[in-house]
């Protein structure tokens, strides 16, 4: 089975763990470029859909820089990199703030790019957290590594995220123009 249908079939297998039997919406958040507001940006949307009431994770997949928790005030005792590795469950690294924060192991030598099984695995660990959920927000690195491109190929939706600066723009149109060829 190629890479992408293996990507498919694990997306396709989170299906219908949505709290209204749906599929949770798995969004991937990501940006050519650091420094654009790319995580706010995902806090807020996470903040916001919980206020509707949603059921709402964030996975940080930012590997080599995460700070989700960090922007909230929290802060982990596990995170990626023990779920990876298997010593803790999915239902022992979540977070707990007003909304589920799977944290990335931001210093962590070897994680900051996931192997091919180790992306199937996470996924195949998200979708099998107890708990339903809504929307699955991906706050990606920046750039084009194979993990931000493995995120935004699993996600239903994909957000592009610049800022109005020249490098920004180019690298937010290169990073699309990419993604529409996966």
């Amino acid at each position: 089975m190629s890479y992408q249908n293996r990507i498919s079939t694990k997306r396709n297998e989170m299906e219908g763990k949505g709290t209204e039997g749906g599929v949770p919406r798995v969004i991937a958040v990501s940006s050519g470029k650091g420094g654009v507001g790319k995580t706010n940006i995902v806090v807020n949307l996470a903040l916001a859909l919980s206020r509707m009431g949603r059921k709402v994770m964030v996975l940080d997949a930012d590997l080599g820089m995460g700070n989700v928790p960090h922007l909230l005030g929290l802060q982990p005792v596990w995170d990626l990199s023990h779920l990876l590795e298997g010593s803790r469950t999915i239902e022992e690294v979540v977070l707990d703030g007003p909304f589920k924060i799977l944290p990335a192991a931001s210093s962590t030598p070897g994680l900051t790019n996931l192997s091919a099984d180790q992306k199937i695995q996470l996924l195949e660990k998200i979708g099998r957290y107890r708990e339903p959920i809504d929307y699955l927000l991906i706050d990606t690195a920046a750039g084009l590594d194979d993990t931000v491109v493995y995120f935004n190929i699993a996600a239903h939706e994909r957000v592009i995220v610049t800022s109005p600066e020249p490098t920004a723009f180019f690298k937010a149109y290169e990073m699309m123009r990419f993604l529409m060829q996966t």
